[in-house]
């Protein structure tokens, strides 16, 4: 008898505790619009589940197990299985109720920043001087011997060679003007018997000497051309020497 009991007691047993198969739909009360993302929980077995964009979900549980509801804008919400028999899939609709959240007020304080505060701009003339009151440096002369380091500085050096080059050039530019100036290339031509062109060619070969410009009277400035014509002579003539040696006479 006792044996009947306890068969009975377990055949009840395995029927109360049947899994269930539930599939609902999440809704919200106020608008019914169905809610997405809503995270059920079995607190007994603890699966869980997630409603998808139709707000429908799906979950096994026992008719003595408890689902609970929770989505941030609503409030928790817990669902018991009514008590059914010989169902494996059950479906229901659970409706979340919205939740409002108190804000608190919020004091908002003005700084009061100084770097954007409006400043008085004065204007002021640019303190650039005129130009005549630019003092340029005088060129400085050849160093002594009471200076060394100075004085191989001005042989050696590569910027005070430069100067000197550029003084030369200067000199023979000058001594071309001189030229040009009066009847010295007319008297030239005359002396030479060489055209305007080739008298321009023969002023730009001929290089000037170490003898100060400004010392040159027109007697002496005629007396160096005519030296200068006669190595510029000699030098066509042995460029044509060459030249005729190359071809082959």
């Amino acid at each position: 008898m006792n044996r009947l009991y306890l068969s009975i007691f377990i055949l009840l047993s395995s029927l109360s505790y049947s899994q269930v198969t539930l599939e609902g739909f999440v809704r919200a009360e106020d608008n019914g619009e169905p809610i997405p993302q809503v995270y059920v929980v079995n607190l007994s077995t603890e699966e869980s589940a997630t409603s998808n964009s139709n707000g429908f979900f799906s979950i096994e549980m026992s008719s003595s197990d408890t689902l609970l509801l929770s989505h941030i804008s609503f409030k928790y919400q817990q669902f018991i299985l009514p008590n059914i028999e010989d169902e494996e899939r059950w479906i229901t609709v659970i409706n979340l109720e919205p939740r409002s959240y108190l804000l608190e007020e919020i004091e908002v304080v003005e700084y009061q920043i100084s770097t954007n505060r409006p400043r008085p701009m004065v204007l002021e003339e640019p303190n650039v001087p005129y130009e005549e009151d630019v003092v340029y440096p005088e060129t400085a002369g050849r160093p002594s011997v009471s200076s060394p380091v100075d004085l191989l500085y001005w042989y050696f050096g590569s910027r005070p060679r430069q100067l000197r080059e550029l003084q030369r050039l200067k000199e023979e530019d000058r001594y071309r003007r001189q030229l040009v100036e009066g009847n010295n290339r007319e008297i030239l031509q005359e002396i030479t018997g060489l055209s305007p062109e080739e008298l321009e060619a023969f002023v730009w070969t001929c290089k000037y000497r170490d003898i100060p410009i400004s010392t040159l009277n027109d007697y002496d400035l005629l007396v160096s051309l005519l030296r200068c014509y006669a190595e510029y002579v000699q030098e066509i003539e042995d460029n044509q020497v060459l030249d005729d040696a190359q071809n082959g006479w």
